[in-house]
């Protein structure tokens, strides 16, 4: 039975997502000068967009895809004065790698990583994490006279949070990643970042999308284990 969201089949959806993408795009840059600030962005948006839907697909080329975005939104959010989303592109840069070699040998006997649940007790020390982090980075920011420093340093603690949980196969990541993105919009409009700012209301969409594709694939694994918890 094919999967579907709000009553349209997933392909619709995926169809639909990719055209607003490259319309928003047309229609960013339409009045505006294209500088080699505006060409870092759209070439951190496309790869930023392709990561995630090859994400969503449990591909694995989304690492070495992720990688290459995270390095140029590290030379865009340092012109941005957004000091701690650029540190955070950094530790995605790491966690890219420790997650390309966790997709592949993460999994039983040093095989292939499969979706799980989050277990409990890792649930609470991941969110006292976000708010320790959201904590130290909103100093940080002040200190250094950051664009937006709480929800900036905020934003970032619960990214890491949630690009962890990714590396994981923790299905919840998703959901997380649906709040953090949809809050990310209105930061990245802010800063006049409006190719971004579109990319990231699209990972809202791509985000539900996740969720719903990798239940299937947590519900396929659980089954052949012969345990499953709903979701």
């Amino acid at each position: 039975m094919k999967q579907k969201l709000l009553g349209l089949s997933l392909r619709f959806w995926r169809l639909f997502f990719w055209v607003c993408f490259v319309i928003s795009l047309y229609f960013s840059y339409r009045e505006t000068p294209f500088t080699w600030v505006t060409g870092v962005e759209v070439f951190a948006v496309i790869t930023g967009a392709v990561c995630v839907w090859l994400a969503i697909i449990e591909h694995i080329a989304n690492w070495f895809v992720a990688i290459l975005s995270s390095v140029a939104y590290i030379v865009l959010f340092r012109h941005s004065r957004l000091y701690s989303d650029m540190g955070l592109q950094v530790v995605y840069v790491v966690l890219g790698l420790w997650g390309w070699y966790n997709w592949l040998y993460g999994g039983r006997g040093h095989g292939e990583l499969g979706v799980t649940r989050t277990p409990k007790r890792e649930w609470l020390l991941l969110w006292l994490a976000g708010l320790f982090g959201t904590a130290l980075l909103w100093r940080v920011n002040l200190f250094f006279n950051g664009a937006a420093p709480f929800w900036d340093a905020c934003l970032t603690a619960f990214s890491l949070v949630a690009q962890y949980m990714i590396t994981r196969k923790y299905i919840e990541n998703w959901m997380l990643w649906i709040l953090v993105d949809a809050i990310y919009v209105p930061l990245y409009l802010s800063r006049k970042l409006y190719p971004t700012a579109v990319l990231y209301a699209l990972f809202v969409g791509l985000a539900i999308m996740g969720w719903q594709e990798w239940r299937t694939s947590y519900e396929k694994t659980a089954l052949e284990r012969g345990s499953i918890e709903p979701v």
